[in-house]
């Protein structure tokens, strides 16, 4: 396969949409965000392979599966890529299985400053400004919420 010449990538697996679009945001600061509802939906993106992935932020529940699994299924093919696994459910296996994976974990709600230094220390802020990613993202100000449940404030 020839190397890609396209822009670096953020895929961004979450299927709350609210949430997914807070993400996107702020990984647009980053790269060309890509959005996956399902993992299913990944797999199509991934297909394509005209991609250089920089980063991975998945959450761990999916409508068709799991987050972790998930990264497991991808760890073959991108053995380095940085991963963030999120989730609203603390579960210790699922904080031990992320870091057995090589991936940061991150317990919603969590403030958007995670999510920026996560990527920030994976994948330098694109070189269009030198205004911090927050910034830029206006991230701060939307709430991303699943009924009455607030689970996370980007």
């Amino acid at each position: 396969m020839a190397a890609c010449s396209c822009e670096e990538s953020i895929l961004v697996v979450e299927d709350e949409r609210a949430f997914a679009r807070a993400l996107l945001r702020i990984a647009s600061n980053y790269g060309d965000a890509v959005h996956a509802e399902t993992t299913a939906r990944v797999e199509t993106i991934l297909a394509d392979g005209n991609r250089h992935w920089k980063a991975f932020i998945l959450d761990l529940f999916l409508p068709d599966g799991h987050g972790l699994k998930l990264l497991e299924q991808l760890r073959p093919r991108f053995p380095t890529i940085p991963a963030l696994i999120m989730t609203g459910h603390l579960d210790g296996d699922a904080v031990n299985a992320a870091y057995d994976l090589g991936a940061a974990f991150l317990l919603k709600p969590f403030a958007p400053s995670r999510i920026d230094r996560f990527l920030s220390s994976q994948a330098p802020l694109r070189s269009t400004s030198s205004t911090p990613g927050l910034a830029r993202a206006g991230a701060t100000t939307e709430v991303a919420s699943v009924g009455s449940g607030r689970i996370g404030v980007l």
